[in-house]
């Protein structure tokens, strides 16, 4: 039987009939049990408005019961509302479309339509659960707890990080690698983060010291093509474009792809600062260090203060969102309670733990009463910490003849101590004492500065001078003579002192390096790296690095945006940048959909994504209540013209903005209706007669001092109730915006004009924003999971991101990252197509399929979407002696379900915990033929071809079997008119949906709606949330 049996999801959505208005998508999955009860979190874009990148991101990611026990689980009963039978539901006349209707589980319902069609008795018995309000799950067992529903469990899960700023510097999210044999990282509790392998710098000690640094020389000596980004730290290549295309997307798995916010210069200035403790998506979860000697905060956030083992010292504000270095402080601290009494209570009083440690064995007043002379610590030397970890290096070894004599929290050490194997280039070693390498300390001074003061040049000798691996010379390496230490030449003149003597940014012939993506200065003879360049600190002479972006991309978006003399743009003529604005166009791609009214009418914002508001309505903040609002219909809003004969247009004229869903009260059109203007000009706001109500060009009327009033609000019919519907351009300055195609996407579909104009009325209840509500304990129970309670008991359960596992969602999880976007080549037939898409994680020896997302994509709405999806190995931790790859299949179903091409992508690198991918997969023109004179042997079961991205060859299997030679049979479970692709895979007709394919969407079951244009059947959510398995 197949390992992907494992990661078999029975999907559900919320069970509830007649109460629940939730969306959620329920998984149980009754085969695994360490995988099961999933909710997916579909997150769209995830980029803030300053951004305005070209492309969008997606997002689907599973939340799960995760434990480690395999023990059977029970069953938990929750509030149930009903329950009904199979037969019960026959015999009422419900169909499966009612099913689909009433929000129950999709696999039941497929179920129950398999039931229907095969009227199979067998069945009739079957349990459904009807939950109470507030209730789901397979018996009803689980619940928020929250008074409202839940209408998208991606909106729930990005509120509840959000509430986690509320407690910024008071919460511990405490998660572990567990997966390193050996690592000992200091005293419980202590632990590995899975970003410090390869970051650097030895975090492992002990028996097993440095093996979290072990073959990371392989990442160092790595090399890219031309056409791709080499990731700073050497772990990936990615595609040329997604090199600087938005910070909140980082491709890399050390983030160096995109800029890091050091300064506010240029549109930096205008950036929100990006915080990992309220974010789920790949930029934290996925990313480590941006350089070597920082300390991991756990979440995707980074200290400088790697010093977090200076001890003495105090940094309240360091890894706010995950307490881990005060947690770790505390551990250290409270390590030395090895000691007996007496001892321990010399440390905590001369070297001031009183300062760290709250409610402990003693306080400053054991301080100030004991008679030292009388204490019972037969111990000669004392050193703390207990291990070499202070600065990441030493260990400071203290007299207790001294320390008896010192004041309380003014200790000072007789020696530093190192490991053996580190810092060989420090002076010698006068001593060694319990197998360490031991020098005389500094020696004290008044005032006392802090050993850490003493110690920080040390340290810098420590880290940047020698290799941790050894290393034989390469023509991708770099040696610093006098520090004797071997580097990649891609970190030469990178901003960032590797070698203890400057070597590498001293370096002066980076020019020669023949390295393309290096920028050449012209103020002076030095090509930075491509890390050093950009929003960072300038480095050329001149500051020339200081924009990267290409003019001719960005100068048409720096005219008419309100920013006067742009430096890009000098004075001509009399004329700048904003010269002319009044003629300039209001709805462009650089003005679409950036919560700003640029037109008259708005019809740059209408129908835009994340709006939860229907096809063309606006979205209406309700005044004094910044969490409310209102969705207003456009065809019942109107405005009274305004005397422009006798205004000074030297001031503002203030435009009367209403709302009313009276159809008689216009009869005699003294109003302008922003319905009936696809244009809404300056004529018409005037009252004057329009030459051309449809005009293809509509300027911006604010240009002219034609504006909103003051709280640019609409009168709700007519009586004074206001709301907020946009802002002024005025009130925020625009970040520079790439032109995009995507940026025209957001134009309603094709809908039903009847539907809409019986739509009379707003909806007068406020939609409102998820306000979750949380605590400290809820928070911390599940570290960066989610809590959700069990039974009517309401226990505390976690529902685990794939990157992590546990019962508290604890342990960090080995994993691929996979980063992806499509794009077809060739004819525009092709470009129009619809494509199913399956990505699976294999085993390369074998060929068997251990876990698989898939996705449909349309080309003319997806081509500039990033996808986002993790898959997990079949084991924890993944067995080392299987090779692991990723087969990407993709079909062409528009019309016949076609198979289409394949690609590979190798997994480099298997000592990572997380191997991140990010690539490019092309469709081309035509699809792949068979491969003649094949090198492997397929059998009668299958066909050679060979991959769309590589030579490499491989079988591709008829319906039935599986396997690298296609000679592994299994049974299909889909239905007749799909296709079986894998045991529990199946490719589904046009029209059909669900884990078999017996469900239709109903947009194709009638002839009046007959699929015509095909793209009709699939929305956002059909395509890429509701259609899981």
């Amino acid at each position: 039987m197949m390992h992907w049996q494992l990661f078999y999801f029975l999907i559900l959505l919320p069970i509830t009939i007649t109460k629940s208005d939730a969306s959620l998508i329920y998984n149980t999955n009754d085969n695994s049990k360490t995988i099961f009860d999933c909710l997916y979190a579909y997150i769209i874009d995830g980029h803030a408005q300053y951004e305005h990148v070209s492309f969008r991101t997606n997002y689907l990611i599973p939340y799960c019961r995760r434990p480690l026990s395999t023990d059977p689980i029970n069953k938990i009963q929750g509030y149930i509302e009903n329950t009904f039978t199979f037969k019960n539901l026959s015999l009422q006349g419900i169909t499966s479309e009612d099913l689909l209707q009433w929000s129950t589980s999709i696999d039941i319902i497929e179920q129950y339509s398999i039931y229907l069609s095969k009227n199979n008795t067998g069945f009739d018995a079957f349990i459904f659960n009807n939950c109470s309000s507030l209730w789901f799950g397979s018996n009803c067992q689980y619940t928020f707890n929250l008074s409202i529903p839940i209408e998208s469990f991606g909106d729930f899960v990005n509120s509840s990080f959000v509430a986690r700023r509320n407690y910024m510097e008071k919460i511990v999210i405490h998660t572990c690698y567990p997966h390193l044999s050996g690592c000992y990282r200091g005293p419980e509790p202590m632990c590995l983060d899975w970003r410090e392998i390869c970051d650097g710098k030895i975090d492992c000690i002990g028996d097993n010291f440095g093996t979290d640094e072990e073959y990371c020389n392989e990442l160092e000596t790595n090399e890219c093509k031309e056409d791709e980004y080499r990731c700073h730290n050497g772990a990936q290549c990615i595609p040329l474009e997604f090199f600087r295309d938005s910070r909140l997307s980082k491709d890399c798995l050390d983030g160096t792809d995109e800029t890091e916010d050091k300064g506010l210069m240029g549109v930096m200035l205008f950036r929100q600062p990006f915080e990992c403790i309220d974010s789920t998506i790949f930029a934290c979860e996925e990313t480590t260090c941006r350089q070597p000697h920082l300390f991991s905060c756990g979440d995707g956030s980074c200290t400088n203060y790697y010093s977090i083992f200076y001890l003495a010292d105090f940094f309240p504000n360091a890894c706010a969102g995950t307490g881990r270095v005060a947690y770790y402080r505390q551990a250290i601290y409270k390590s030395a309670k090895q000691y007996s009494n007496d001892c321990y209570l010399l440390l905590f009083c001369k070297l001031g733990f009183y300062k760290i440690l709250q409610n402990d064995t003693y306080n400053i007043t054991h301080c100030l009463r004991t008679n030292w002379l009388s204490i019972d610590c037969t111990l000669e030397y004392l050193s703390f910490p207990l291990e070499p970890i202070f600065y990441g290096y030493f260990q400071p070894l203290y007299s207790k003849q001294l320390l008896i004599k010192s004041d309380n929290g003014d200790g000072w050490p007789s020696y530093i101590c190192t490991d053996p194997g580190l810092c060989l280039y420090l002076p010698n070693a006068t001593d060694r004492i319990n197998g360490s390498a031991c020098r005389s300390a500094p020696r004290y001074q008044y005032p006392n500065l802090g050993l850490s003061a003493y110690l920080k040049e040390d340290a810098a000798i420590c880290a940047s001078m020698g290799n941790i691996n050894k290393y034989k010379s390469n023509s991708s390496l770099f040696y610093c003579k006098k520090s004797h230490k071997y580097i990649s030449k891609h970190r030469l003149i990178d901003d960032i002192q590797d070698c203890y003597y400057d070597e590498d940014e001293s370096y002066n012939a980076s020019c020669s390096l023949n390295d393309t993506q290096r920028f050449n200065c012209t103020s002076e003879t030095k090509c930075l790296s491509p890390l050093g360049i950009g929003f960072d600190y300038p480095r050329c002479k001149n500051g020339e690095d200081g924009y990267i972006e290409s003019h001719e991309i960005f100068v048409y978006s720096h005219l008419c945006n309100h920013i006067n003399h742009d430096p890009q743009l000098p004075p001509e003529n009399n004329e700048n940048d904003e010269t002319n604005c009044e003629w300039w166009p209001c709805h462009t791609p650089y003005t679409r959909c950036d919560n700003i009214f640029h037109c008259a009418n708005g019809i740059d914002e209408l129908n835009c994504p994340n709006v939860n508001c229907n096809i063309n309505e606006f979205k209406c903040q309700i005044i004094d209540s910044p969490n409310d609002y209102y969705c207003i219909p456009q065809q019942y809003i109107y405005e009274k013209p305004v005397d422009c004969i006798n205004h000074d247009f030297s001031n503002i004229l203030y435009r009367n903005v209403f709302y009313s869903n009276n159809l008689t009260f216009n009869i005699n059109k003294e109003y302008i209706s922003w319905k009936e203007k696809t244009c809404l000009t300056k004529n018409d706001i005037c009252g004057y007669s329009s030459t051309n109500d449809q005009q293809l060009i509509c300027n911006i009327v604010e240009k002219e001092n034609i504006r909103f009033n003051n709280e640019f609000s609409v009168d709700l019919y007519n009586n004074g109730t206001l709301c907020r519907m946009g802002k002024h351009t005025t009130d925020l300055v625009r970040s520079p915006y790439y032109f995009s195609a995507w940026n025209l996407g957001y134009f309603p579909p094709v809908i039903n004009q009847i539907s809409l104009s019986s739509q009379q009325s707003i909806n007068i209840k406020p939609k409102k924003p998820l306000d979750i509500k949380t605590s400290i304990e809820l928070i911390e129970y599940c570290n960066r999971g989610i809590v959700v309670f069990e039974g009517k008991s309401f226990e505390k359960k976690c529902l685990c991101p794939p990157s992590y596992y546990g019962d508290r969602c604890q342990w960090q999880n080995q994993r691929v990252s996979l980063t992806f976007q499509i794009r077809p080549l060739g004819s525009h037939e092709n470009k129009q197509s619809i494509y199913e898409i399956f990505i699976y994680l294999i085993d390369e020896q074998n060929g068997i399929i251990h876990n698989y997302e898939k996705i449909n994509y349309i080309s003319s709405i997806d081509c500039n979407t990033k996808y986002n999806r993790y898959l997990l190995y079949p084991d924890q931790p993944k067995n080392p002696n299987h090779t692991y790859s990723i087969h990407i299949d993709i079909y062409e179903k528009s019309t016949l379900l076609n198979y289409y091409g394949s690609w590979n992508l190798s997994i480099p690198f298997p000592f990572l915990p997380v191997n991140r991918i990010s690539t490019q997969l092309r469709i081309p023109s035509e699809k792949s033929q068979l491969s003649i004179n094949c090198s492997i042997q397929c059998g009668t079961n299958g066909q050679c071809f060979k991959y769309i991205n590589s030579t490499k060859e491989f079988c591709h299997c008829d319906q039935g079997y599986s396997g690298r030679y296609c000679n592994i049979t299994y049974e299909c479970s889909c239905s007749s008119d799909s296709i079986c692709l894998n045991t529990s895979v199946c490719l589904c007709p046009l029209n059909q949906f669900g884990s078999n394919c017996y469900l239709q969407h109903k947009h194709c079951q009638s002839n009046k709606n007959s699929c015509q244009n095909n793209v009709n059947i699939y929305n956002q959510s059909e395509h890429d949330e509701s259609y899981r398995k």
